[in-house]
Protein backbone atom coordinates (compact mmCIF):
# COMPACT_ATOMS: atom_id res chain seq x y z
CA UNK A 1 0.00 0.00 0.00
CA UNK A 2 2.68 2.66 0.97
CA UNK A 3 4.37 1.68 -2.46
CA UNK A 4 1.49 2.53 -4.39
CA UNK A 5 0.78 5.84 -2.63
CA UNK A 6 4.30 6.50 -3.34
CA UNK A 7 4.24 6.12 -6.58
CA UNK A 8 1.26 8.24 -7.14
CA UNK A 9 3.32 10.97 -4.96
CA UNK A 10 6.05 10.69 -7.61
CA UNK A 11 3.59 10.45 -10.93
CA UNK A 12 1.74 13.63 -9.11
CA UNK A 13 4.55 15.46 -8.71
CA UNK A 14 6.05 14.69 -12.26
CA UNK A 15 2.61 15.78 -13.84
CA UNK A 16 2.98 19.44 -12.05
CA UNK A 17 6.49 19.50 -13.37
CA UNK A 18 5.82 18.58 -17.12
CA UNK A 19 2.55 21.19 -16.40
CA UNK A 20 5.36 23.91 -15.78
CA UNK A 21 7.54 22.97 -17.75
CA UNK A 22 5.38 23.07 -20.49
CA UNK A 23 2.96 25.76 -19.81
CA UNK A 24 3.14 29.09 -22.39
CA UNK A 25 5.32 31.78 -20.75
CA UNK A 26 3.59 35.14 -21.38
CA UNK A 27 4.45 39.17 -21.05
CA UNK A 28 2.69 42.09 -21.78
CA UNK A 29 4.42 45.59 -22.53
CA UNK A 30 3.46 48.44 -20.74
CA UNK A 31 5.58 51.77 -21.63
CA UNK A 32 5.23 54.90 -18.93
CA UNK A 33 5.51 58.62 -19.35
CA UNK A 34 3.61 58.30 -23.40
CA UNK A 35 4.20 60.80 -24.97
CA UNK A 36 7.53 62.24 -25.51
CA UNK A 37 7.72 64.46 -28.11
CA UNK A 38 11.31 63.31 -29.50
CA UNK A 39 10.54 59.51 -29.54
CA UNK A 40 9.03 57.15 -32.62
CA UNK A 41 8.47 54.73 -30.47
CA UNK A 42 4.83 54.94 -31.54
CA UNK A 43 5.93 54.25 -34.71
CA UNK A 44 8.49 50.97 -33.95
CA UNK A 45 5.23 49.86 -31.95
CA UNK A 46 2.33 50.12 -34.69
CA UNK A 47 4.83 48.40 -37.13
CA UNK A 48 5.38 45.57 -34.41
CA UNK A 49 1.49 45.01 -34.14
CA UNK A 50 1.79 43.96 -30.52
CA UNK A 51 -0.77 44.55 -27.35
CA UNK A 52 0.52 47.53 -25.22
CA UNK A 53 -0.64 49.49 -22.50
CA UNK A 54 0.38 53.20 -22.76
CA UNK A 55 0.30 55.31 -19.44
CA UNK A 56 0.21 58.53 -20.01
CA UNK A 57 1.36 62.18 -18.44
CA UNK A 58 -1.29 64.63 -19.69
CA UNK A 59 1.36 67.51 -18.38
CA UNK A 60 3.61 66.96 -21.56
CA UNK A 61 0.86 67.91 -23.77
CA UNK A 62 1.45 71.56 -22.11
CA UNK A 63 3.47 74.47 -21.84
CA UNK A 64 3.64 77.74 -20.96
CA UNK A 65 -0.31 77.31 -20.20
CA UNK A 66 -1.03 76.43 -23.88
CA UNK A 67 -1.41 73.03 -25.46
CA UNK A 68 1.36 71.60 -27.46
CA UNK A 69 0.05 70.70 -30.89
CA UNK A 70 3.15 67.85 -31.41
CA UNK A 71 2.54 65.54 -28.49
CA UNK A 72 -1.14 66.11 -28.36
CA UNK A 73 -0.74 64.53 -32.27
CA UNK A 74 1.24 62.16 -31.00
CA UNK A 75 -1.20 61.31 -28.21
CA UNK A 76 -3.83 61.28 -31.08
CA UNK A 77 -2.08 58.43 -32.52
CA UNK A 78 -1.53 56.07 -30.11
CA UNK A 79 -5.39 55.83 -28.98
CA UNK A 80 -6.01 55.63 -32.53
CA UNK A 81 -5.20 51.87 -32.51
CA UNK A 82 -7.33 49.17 -31.29
CA UNK A 83 -4.68 47.49 -30.24
CA UNK A 84 -2.78 49.90 -27.84
CA UNK A 85 -4.93 50.81 -24.50
CA UNK A 86 -4.53 54.17 -22.78
CA UNK A 87 -4.05 54.84 -19.04
CA UNK A 88 -3.14 56.80 -16.17
CA UNK A 89 0.14 58.39 -14.86
CA UNK A 90 -0.85 61.49 -13.35
CA UNK A 91 -0.68 64.60 -14.85
CA UNK A 92 2.90 65.96 -13.66
CA UNK A 93 4.60 62.73 -12.16
CA UNK A 94 4.19 63.81 -8.86
CA UNK A 95 5.82 61.76 -6.29
CA UNK A 96 3.07 60.49 -3.79
CA UNK A 97 5.46 60.08 -0.67
CA UNK A 98 6.53 63.75 -1.25
CA UNK A 99 3.55 65.60 -2.06
CA UNK A 100 0.40 64.19 0.05
CA UNK A 101 -2.98 62.81 -0.25
CA UNK A 102 -4.46 66.07 -1.37
CA UNK A 103 -2.40 67.30 -4.31
CA UNK A 104 -2.13 63.46 -5.77
CA UNK A 105 -5.34 62.74 -5.61
CA UNK A 106 -5.67 65.68 -7.98
CA UNK A 107 -2.85 64.63 -9.85
CA UNK A 108 -4.76 62.10 -10.73
CA UNK A 109 -7.91 63.38 -11.91
CA UNK A 110 -6.13 66.47 -13.84
CA UNK A 111 -4.24 63.50 -15.51
CA UNK A 112 -7.14 61.76 -17.39
CA UNK A 113 -9.43 64.63 -18.92
CA UNK A 114 -8.09 64.61 -22.33
CA UNK A 115 -7.63 60.74 -22.25
CA UNK A 116 -11.32 59.96 -21.15
CA UNK A 117 -12.34 62.09 -24.24
CA UNK A 118 -9.87 59.93 -26.76
CA UNK A 119 -11.39 56.43 -25.20
CA UNK A 120 -13.86 54.65 -27.67
CA UNK A 121 -17.63 54.75 -26.61
CA UNK A 122 -18.58 53.56 -23.34
CA UNK A 123 -14.88 52.84 -22.57
CA UNK A 124 -13.37 54.54 -19.44
CA UNK A 125 -9.74 54.89 -17.95
CA UNK A 126 -8.91 52.03 -16.01
CA UNK A 127 -5.45 51.66 -15.14
CA UNK A 128 -3.52 53.50 -13.01
CA UNK A 129 0.51 53.70 -12.68
CA UNK A 130 1.91 55.89 -9.63
CA UNK A 131 4.77 57.38 -11.02
CA UNK A 132 8.52 56.20 -9.29
CA UNK A 133 5.67 53.35 -8.61
CA UNK A 134 5.66 55.12 -5.47
CA UNK A 135 2.44 53.77 -3.01
CA UNK A 136 3.35 55.72 -0.12
CA UNK A 137 5.41 55.83 2.58
CA UNK A 138 3.57 53.47 4.89
CA UNK A 139 0.55 51.79 4.99
CA UNK A 140 -1.54 54.46 5.82
CA UNK A 141 -0.75 56.51 2.93
CA UNK A 142 -1.06 53.48 0.97
CA UNK A 143 -4.40 52.64 2.23
CA UNK A 144 -5.82 55.91 1.82
CA UNK A 145 -4.92 56.48 -1.67
CA UNK A 146 -5.99 52.78 -2.68
CA UNK A 147 -9.37 53.95 -1.31
CA UNK A 148 -9.55 56.81 -3.29
CA UNK A 149 -8.35 54.89 -6.58
CA UNK A 150 -10.89 52.31 -6.24
CA UNK A 151 -13.83 54.85 -5.85
CA UNK A 152 -12.59 56.27 -9.04
CA UNK A 153 -12.86 52.92 -10.53
CA UNK A 154 -9.20 52.28 -11.12
CA UNK A 155 -7.12 49.20 -10.79
CA UNK A 156 -3.21 49.89 -9.31
CA UNK A 157 -1.19 48.77 -12.06
CA UNK A 158 1.75 46.60 -11.06
CA UNK A 159 4.53 45.02 -12.91
CA UNK A 160 7.60 41.98 -12.59
CA UNK A 161 10.48 43.06 -14.66
CA UNK A 162 11.70 47.14 -15.00
CA UNK A 163 15.33 47.42 -16.19
CA UNK A 164 15.99 51.15 -15.51
CA UNK A 165 15.93 52.40 -19.08
CA UNK A 166 15.63 55.93 -18.21
CA UNK A 167 19.18 55.74 -16.93
CA UNK A 168 20.40 53.79 -20.20
CA UNK A 169 18.46 56.50 -22.56
CA UNK A 170 20.20 59.62 -20.74
CA UNK A 171 23.40 57.70 -21.45
CA UNK A 172 22.12 56.86 -24.93
CA UNK A 173 20.91 59.73 -26.21
CA UNK A 174 23.96 61.30 -24.68
CA UNK A 175 26.62 59.57 -27.53
CA UNK A 176 24.24 59.92 -30.00
CA UNK A 177 24.47 63.46 -29.30
CA UNK A 178 28.29 63.04 -29.32
CA UNK A 179 28.28 61.27 -32.59
CA UNK A 180 29.35 58.61 -31.08
CA UNK A 181 27.41 55.59 -32.86
CA UNK A 182 29.43 52.71 -31.41
CA UNK A 183 29.38 53.66 -27.65
CA UNK A 184 25.39 53.90 -28.40
CA UNK A 185 25.19 50.81 -29.79
CA UNK A 186 27.50 49.46 -26.50
CA UNK A 187 24.55 50.92 -24.49
CA UNK A 188 21.77 49.44 -26.10
CA UNK A 189 23.63 45.97 -25.95
CA UNK A 190 23.96 46.56 -22.08
CA UNK A 191 20.40 47.27 -21.52
CA UNK A 192 19.13 44.41 -23.68
CA UNK A 193 21.50 42.29 -21.56
CA UNK A 194 20.39 43.54 -18.17
CA UNK A 195 16.59 43.15 -19.51
CA UNK A 196 17.07 39.67 -20.06
CA UNK A 197 18.90 38.92 -16.96
CA UNK A 198 16.07 40.04 -14.93
CA UNK A 199 13.60 37.94 -16.46
CA UNK A 200 15.75 35.21 -16.24
CA UNK A 201 16.35 35.97 -12.62
CA UNK A 202 12.54 36.88 -11.15
CA UNK A 203 11.38 34.05 -13.15
CA UNK A 204 13.69 31.86 -11.35
CA UNK A 205 12.26 33.35 -8.19
CA UNK A 206 8.42 33.11 -9.40
CA UNK A 207 9.11 29.17 -10.34
CA UNK A 208 10.80 28.66 -6.77
CA UNK A 209 8.14 30.32 -4.46
CA UNK A 210 4.96 29.68 -6.73
CA UNK A 211 5.50 26.57 -9.00
CA UNK A 212 4.77 27.51 -11.81
CA UNK A 213 5.70 30.61 -14.90
CA UNK A 214 4.02 33.46 -14.44
CA UNK A 215 2.40 36.08 -16.85
CA UNK A 216 5.27 39.09 -16.51
CA UNK A 217 4.60 42.59 -17.00
CA UNK A 218 7.03 44.77 -18.33
CA UNK A 219 7.58 48.28 -17.22
CA UNK A 220 9.65 50.40 -20.05
CA UNK A 221 9.24 54.13 -20.99
CA UNK A 222 8.84 56.14 -24.01
CA UNK A 223 12.07 57.49 -25.03
CA UNK A 224 14.49 57.20 -28.31
CA UNK A 225 16.59 54.20 -26.49
CA UNK A 226 13.73 51.97 -27.06
CA UNK A 227 12.79 52.50 -30.27
CA UNK A 228 16.08 50.52 -31.00
CA UNK A 229 15.77 48.13 -28.04
CA UNK A 230 12.05 47.48 -27.46
CA UNK A 231 11.60 45.33 -30.98
CA UNK A 232 15.17 43.06 -29.71
CA UNK A 233 14.21 42.85 -26.24
CA UNK A 234 10.67 41.52 -27.84
CA UNK A 235 12.74 39.01 -30.19
CA UNK A 236 15.14 37.58 -27.38
CA UNK A 237 11.66 37.42 -25.48
CA UNK A 238 10.26 35.13 -27.99
CA UNK A 239 13.18 32.65 -28.79
CA UNK A 240 13.03 32.29 -24.80
CA UNK A 241 9.74 30.90 -25.68
CA UNK A 242 7.81 34.38 -24.28
CA UNK A 243 4.23 35.14 -25.92
CA UNK A 244 3.38 39.20 -26.07
CA UNK A 245 -0.07 38.96 -24.72
CA UNK A 246 -2.33 42.22 -23.38
CA UNK A 247 -1.53 43.99 -19.84
CA UNK A 248 -5.46 42.52 -19.24
CA UNK A 249 -4.37 38.59 -20.38
CA UNK A 250 -1.76 39.25 -17.85
CA UNK A 251 -3.75 40.57 -15.26
CA UNK A 252 -5.91 37.50 -15.32
CA UNK A 253 -2.78 35.52 -13.78
CA UNK A 254 -3.96 34.99 -10.10
CA UNK A 255 -0.61 36.03 -8.77
CA UNK A 256 -1.81 39.31 -9.30
CA UNK A 257 -4.65 38.99 -7.04
CA UNK A 258 -2.00 38.80 -3.68
CA UNK A 259 -1.66 41.02 -0.78
CA UNK A 260 0.53 43.60 -1.19
CA UNK A 261 2.79 43.16 1.80
CA UNK A 262 5.09 46.05 0.37
CA UNK A 263 4.76 49.67 3.04
CA UNK A 264 7.22 52.06 2.02
CA UNK A 265 7.96 53.86 -1.14
CA UNK A 266 10.46 52.35 -3.40
CA UNK A 267 9.29 51.09 -6.71
CA UNK A 268 10.06 47.39 -5.79
CA UNK A 269 8.70 45.07 -8.74
CA UNK A 270 5.80 43.52 -7.66
CA UNK A 271 7.54 39.74 -7.22
CA UNK A 272 8.62 41.50 -3.69
CA UNK A 273 5.85 43.04 -2.45
CA UNK A 274 3.42 39.19 -2.62
CA UNK A 275 6.47 37.98 -0.11
CA UNK A 276 5.56 38.71 4.01
CA UNK A 277 8.99 36.93 4.61
CA UNK A 278 11.69 39.00 5.23
CA UNK A 279 14.43 36.73 5.01
CA UNK A 280 13.34 35.95 1.49
CA UNK A 281 12.71 39.21 0.61
CA UNK A 282 16.39 39.98 1.51
CA UNK A 283 17.72 37.21 0.03
CA UNK A 284 15.95 37.95 -3.54
CA UNK A 285 17.25 41.58 -3.20
CA UNK A 286 20.62 40.43 -2.59
CA UNK A 287 21.01 38.20 -5.67
CA UNK A 288 19.11 40.10 -8.04
CA UNK A 289 21.52 41.55 -10.91
CA UNK A 290 22.86 45.05 -10.24
CA UNK A 291 22.46 47.61 -12.78
CA UNK A 292 26.34 47.38 -14.23
CA UNK A 293 28.17 49.84 -12.02
CA UNK A 294 30.02 51.46 -15.18
CA UNK A 295 26.41 52.88 -16.21
CA UNK A 296 25.47 54.48 -13.01
CA UNK A 297 28.86 55.87 -12.96
CA UNK A 298 28.65 56.50 -16.65
CA UNK A 299 25.17 58.02 -15.76
CA UNK A 300 26.63 60.71 -12.88
CA UNK A 301 29.39 61.80 -14.89
CA UNK A 302 27.32 63.24 -18.12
Amino acid sequence: MMRIFGLFCICFLLVGFLVTANAQKTVSITIDDVPWNRSNLFEVVDSMDLPVTVFINEGKLYQNGGMLVGPVKLLNKWSSKSNITLANHTFSHSRYSKVGYEAFTQDVLNGEKLTNTLLPEGKKLEHFRFPYNDLGKDSLQQDSIKRFLDDQGYKIAPFTVESSDWKYNKIYRHYLKENKKDSALWIAQSYVDYTMQLFHFFDSVLVAEHGRDVSHIYLCHDNPLNEYCLPIIVEKLRQKDYKVVSYDESLKDSIYHQTNYYHKKYGVSWVYRWTNDKSKFKRWMNTEPLLPSVIDWIYKKI
